[in-house]
């Protein structure tokens, strides 16, 4: 997709964001979606809109068709991960971080959204009581982009959780600077 396409589908979602009103932003979203099936802009935004209303196989079944339309799309592996986390399936969640992970690294994505999608997995891990795996996760995430506060913080967190009350205010005090440093 070339960038005036994007900047397109960017514009008529935004314009379709702009209704409010969630059937509105839905038939609207369908009716675009009729006329560029492979708009994954579009994809996106209607799996972002089905979220809060609970209907994650629609979602996961719309992020599925975006993925067999673009298998080197790191964003929709992190979306389909968020999608079965937020179903509650947070173990069916990891085989797609793993992937977003691999992609990211064949693709040389860019640093902070390797870091995140670590983060992002380190979290899951961490839902699910895995302690010592979310922290190699979080360590990752740090030494893939030591500016990325997020990981400092989800570091923090579960250093907190393992008894590690100074490690953790260490975390917690690089978050903040990081933070205080880039805003």
């Amino acid at each position: 997709m070339g960038d005036g396409k994007l900047d397109t589908d960017l514009e008529r979602a935004n314009r379709i964001l702009a209704l409010g009103d969630m059937d509105s932003m839905l038939r609207s979203l369908d009716d675009e979606l009729c006329k560029n099936p492979d708009s994954v802009v579009m994809l996106d935004v209607k799996i972002q809109l089905l979220l809060p209303l609970g209907k994650f196989k629609e979602a996961e079944d719309i992020c599925q068709k975006a993925l067999a339309r673009n298998k080197n799309s790191v964003e929709m592996y992190e979306r389909m991960a968020d999608i079965i986390f937020t179903s509650g399936r947070t173990a069916d969640a990891l085989p797609y971080d793993d992937m977003a992970i691999q992609l990211c690294k064949r693709m040389g994505a860019d640093k902070h959204v390797l870091a995140r999608v670590y983060n992002n997995k380190g979290s899951r891990l961490l839902d699910m009581g895995k302690d010592g795996d979310a922290l190699d996760c979080f360590e990752m995430s740090i030494m893939v982009d030591p500016y990325y506060a997020a990981a400092y913080i989800s570091k923090g967190i579960v250093l907190y959780n393992m008894g590690d009350h100074k490690g953790s205010e260490a975390c917690l005090s690089t978050a903040k600077r990081l933070e205080r440093n880039m805003g």
